[in-house]
C-alpha cells in the first residue's frame, strides 16, 4: 500500500513536520511504503532522506493510494486526481481559528469547504478533546483520533555537549514553546518558575522559541539570575533535553515539546497539572514535587503513550477504509 504524507519539510522547526515524519518512519518499519511529499520547494528535496524517511516528487503522491494531508497541497498535481484525501488537523482548534481571524491560514474555513468535497474522506485529530470541534466541522464526516507519536529512539536520553550558553543553573528549567501562538501563553509558565525558584533556589529558567524580544526585559528584571538563555529556535532540542532538568509548559494536551522532552527523561509540569493554568502557586508546588522523580519513569510513559507504531497502525487501518482494500 502507498501512503502520501504531504508535508513541508522543516527538519527541527516544525512540530507539524517532526510529527509527520514520526508517523512515516513507524509506517514505513511496518513495511508500508510511505513517502512524505513536500508540496512547496524547500531545504530537502524529491529524493532526500530525512532520518530513514525519504521524500518522493508530488508525481509519486499521484499514484498513492490514499493521501494524507498535513500541510495543504492546493496548486498541486493532486488537485487534479481522485484520490481519497484525509486531512490531518495537527493545530489546536481556538489557535487555527484565532490565526484566521489574524489573516493568517484559513484553516477553519478550508476544514468547512473541504468537508463538502466527497473526495475529502475524514479527518485525523491527534487528541481527543479537540474531536467534538472537528466532528461539527467535518459535517459529520468520521473524525478519527489516533495515539501523539514521537520517535523515541531519537529522542532520548544521551550524553550533551550543550552548556546553557555558560549559563547553566543548579536545576535546569526550560520553555519550548512557541510565544507567538494566541491560545494559551507561555507566560503563565515564566511566573510560576519565579515562584518555583524560592523553593529551588540554584534553578535556572532556560526560553527558547521567542519570536520577539519585546516584554522579555521586564522578565529578566523579574528573575534576575534565575534566567539562563533567551533566544529564538534552538538548532538542536534534543542536546537541549539532555541537558536540561525539566520542561514546564501552560498546554495542557501532550504537545510536540511534551513529548520530545518525556522521550529524553525530563520531568514535565504542564497546564494539565493545575487548573486553570493560570494558578501559578499549584504550578510551582508541582514543579517542587515532580523535581526528585527519577529520570528514566518519564522516559517509560513516553515509551508507553507515544508509540509511534501504535499510530502507524492506526493510520494504515483508516487508510484502508478509505482505499476499499481489505
Amino acid at each position: 500500500m502507498k501512503l502520501a504524507h504531504i508535508a513541508i519539510a522543516t527538519p527541527g522547526r516544525c512540530g507539524l513536520y517532526e510529527t509527520t515524519r514520526d508517523l512515516v518512519k513507524a509506517e514505513r518499519d511496518l513495511g508500508i511504503d510511505a513517502r512524505i511529499v513536500d508540496p512547496r520547494p524547500g531545504p530537502l528535496h524529491p529524493g532526500d532522506d530525512d532520518r530513514g524517511v525519504p521524500l518522493s516528487e508530488m508525481d509519486w503522491a499521484t499514484t498513492a493510494d490514499v493521501v494524507f494531508s498535513h500541510s495543504g497541497h492546493d496548486g498541486t498535481p493532486i488537485d487534479d486526481t481522485d484520490q481519497p484525501i484525509v486531512v490531518v488537523a495537527h493545530g489546536r482548534p481556538l489557535s487555527t481559528f484565532l490565526g484566521e481571524q489574524a489573516g493568517g491560514a484559513p484553516a477553519y474555513s478550508y476544514y468547512v469547504t473541504r468537508s463538502r468535497q466527497e473526495r475529502y474522506r475524514a479527518c485525523v485529530t491527534f487528541w481527543p478533546e479537540y474531536e467534538p470541534y472537528l466532528r461539527s466541522l467535518w459535517g459529520g464526516k468520521p473524525v478519527h483520533v489516533v495515539t501523539p507519536p514521537c520517535d523515541t529512539d531519537y529522542w532520548c536520553p544521551g550524553p550533551s555537549n550543550y552548556d546553557f550558553a555558560g549559563k547553566r543553573g543548579g536545576y535546569n528549567v526550560v520553555l519550548t514553546d512557541p510565544w507567538a501562538r494566541r491560545d494559551v501563553s507561555p507566560l503563565h509558565a515564566v511566573h510560576a518558575f519565579h515562584l518555583f525558584r524560592a523553593i529551588c533556589p540554584d534553578a535556572k529558567l532556560h526560553i527558547y522559541a521567542l519570536h520577539t524580544r519585546n516584554g522579555i526585559g521586564a522578565l529578566a528584571r523579574m528573575l534576575g539570575k534565575g534566567l539562563g538563555v533567551a533566544q529564538g529556535w534552538a538548532a538542536d532540542l534534543r542536546s537541549v533535553y539532555r541537558a536540561a532538568d525539566m520542561l514546564i509548559t501552560p498546554h495542557r494536551i501532550a504537545t510536540r515539546s511534551v513529548r520530545e522532552a518525556m522521550s529524553c527523561g525530563l520531568q514535565v509540569v504542564s497546564g494539565a497539572d493545575c487548573h486553570p493554568e493560570d494558578d501559578l502557586e499549584v504550578f510551582a508546588m508541582k514543579m517542587a514535587r515532580v523535581r526528585e522523580r527519577p529520570r528514566a519513569r518519564q522516559r517509560e510513559r513516553a515509551i508507553a503513550d507515544f508509540n509511534p507504531k501504535d499510530a502507524a497502525r492506526a493510520m494504515h487501518a483508516i487508510a484502508k477504509q478509505y482505499a476499499g482494500v481489505p
